[in-house]
């Protein structure tokens, strides 16, 4: 079957971003789309705050607080979301708890649907999203699901447009195209063997986590 697609046009003046599809459907003005703030070149919903925070957050299957592993040096802050003040780093195969974990987003993914696409998320809440509609992604949970911002309602969704770490069948049919890439961080709050405390940015390739699926600890590749 072919593929659907929309073209997205943009349209820069010295005040104002306008964002647009081929189809007909302006994002901003498309069914659900809210999207009535432009900052410079990013888009951001209307109705929610940024940075948007979602706290408690530990995202992936299986992700838990506990005992995780530095695998490289790494470095922690003395507050959340903030790089401005070190207090301390891990060496490389030192153990250290995980207290608190929140993930901040900057800006959204935006994704823009192209076909009709029905979604059921975790919480089995069925929607049937159109062409022309736009969601705005903000965070992983886990199993390709996401949480997003859509008509003024936080829902959770799973991937159908193109994601960095998702690989669809080659007949696939992707029903959205991403406008916008996002960019999130995941914060962890944690704790030493000496008791020092602070905050730190996760890097998958730096740290091993702890899974509530693996009874063995965590370790590095």
């Amino acid at each position: 079957m072919k593929r659907s697609r929309c073209s997205v046009w943009l349209v820069t003046t010295a005040l104002s971003l306008t964002i647009g599809l081929g189809c007909g459907t302006p994002a901003g003005r498309g069914r659900g789309a809210g999207a009535d703030k432009v900052e410079g070149q990013t888009i951001l919903p209307a109705g929610l705050a940024f940075p948007y925070v979602k706290r408690p957050a530990c995202p992936g299957e299986g992700c838990a607080y506990g005992t995780w592993l530095a695998c490289d040096s790494v470095m922690v802050y003395a507050r959340e979301a903030d790089t401005s003040e070190a207090t301390f780093s891990l060496a490389r195969d030192e153990p250290f708890e995980v207290l608190a974990g929140a993930i901040h987003a900057t800006r959204p993914d935006v994704v823009v649907v192209t076909r009709p696409t029905h979604q059921i998320g975790f919480d089995e809440s069925g929607v049937l999203f159109q062409p022309g509609d736009t969601l705005f992604v903000l965070s992983y949970i886990a199993e390709g699901f996401f949480d997003a911002w859509y008509r003024d309602t936080m829902l959770e969704v799973e991937v159908f447009w193109p994601w960095k770490d998702w690989y669809p069948p080659d007949d696939f049919e992707y029903g959205g195209e991403l406008l916008q890439q996002g960019d999130a961080t995941f914060w962890v709050q944690v704790r030493n063997a000496a008791g020092h405390e602070g905050w730190l940015p996760v890097e998958y390739a730096s740290v091993a986590l702890a899974n509530s699926l693996d009874p063995d600890p965590p370790r590095c590749q």
